[in-house]
């Protein structure tokens, strides 16, 4: 059952989406009065939509106010495309996507995961 979710995730992607790169920060070491992070970029696919025009402005199903240019990304888990990868932990407000150069903040974040034991797909607000 959890395959075939996979496949159709993969499928949309393949047809809808493209790749982007997942920056993923560690929490920091404090050292001396600084704060210093770390980041490790990993390849991953995505398809971003705009958010309907009829809900700028109002809550979203994330209860985070949604403005204008920000975009909803559905992104396969990395131990999907490559199952000798290992899924990092992606913390909304924290983390970034980077698509074409640009640099989106994961505002928030939502795990699909129907069986509990399987994520097939994470689906994120994102603003620049």
């Amino acid at each position: 059952f959890a395959n075939e979710f996979d496949y159709v995730v993969a499928e949309l992607i393949r047809e809808a989406g493209g790749a982007g790169t997942l920056r993923v920060f560690t929490d920091g070491v404090y050292v001396d009065g600084e704060i210093t992070r770390t980041s490790i970029d990993y390849p991953v696919n995505i398809a971003i939509n705009d958010f309907p025009q009829a809900n700028s402005g109002e809550k979203s199903k994330f209860g985070t106010l949604i403005q204008a240019d920000d975009k909803q990304l559905m992104m396969q888990p990395i131990n999907k495309a490559d199952p000798d990868a290992t899924q990092p932990n992606i913390q909304a407000n924290r983390d970034l996507v980077i698509i074409n150069g640009t640099e989106w903040k994961i505002l928030a974040l939502k795990e699909i995961n129907p069986s509990g034991v399987n994520t097939i797909l994470f689906d994120m607000h994102l603003r620049r």
